[in-house]
């Protein structure tokens, strides 16, 4: 089963798109922190990290480089950026720094965010 983990300070967004996401047959965790994200990949390997770019410690597209580029000691996650802002500059900056993909919230309804994140997962769940 392919995993994904959802980071997002809004807890209870993050929950309902990961109930969202199991009831598609995929595994889905949350985390709420830069420190919750490096303390969960201690010990766990997601397929995909989906990540909100506002975090209360740091921004998420500061963080992509150490999660696209063999930063924290394994090879590379795959990151799909997930936010409310949608500003071209940060989504080039965002693509350009390793990001697979950038989703705005609420202008991604549910069929289309689930295909989007299933394209970016391993070829077994396609």
């Amino acid at each position: 089963m392919c995993s994904v983990l959802i980071v997002d300070d809004n807890v209870r967004n993050a929950q309902y798109l990961a109930r969202l996401l199991r009831s598609e047959g995929l595994a889905a965790d949350t985390v709420d922190s830069e420190r919750a994200l490096f303390d969960y990949l201690r010990d766990h390997r997601p397929d995909l990290i989906l990540l909100d770019v506002i975090l209360p410690e740091t921004s998420g597209i500061e963080l992509l480089p150490q999660l696209t580029a063999n930063g924290i000691g394994r090879e590379p996650f795959s990151v799909v950026m997930f936010s409310a802002l949608s500003n071209e500059d940060l989504v080039r900056t965002a693509l350009d720094r390793g990001a697979r993909d950038y989703l705005v919230k609420g202008a991604t309804g549910w069929p289309e965010l689930y295909r989007r994140i299933r394209a970016q997962l391993p070829a077994e769940v396609n």
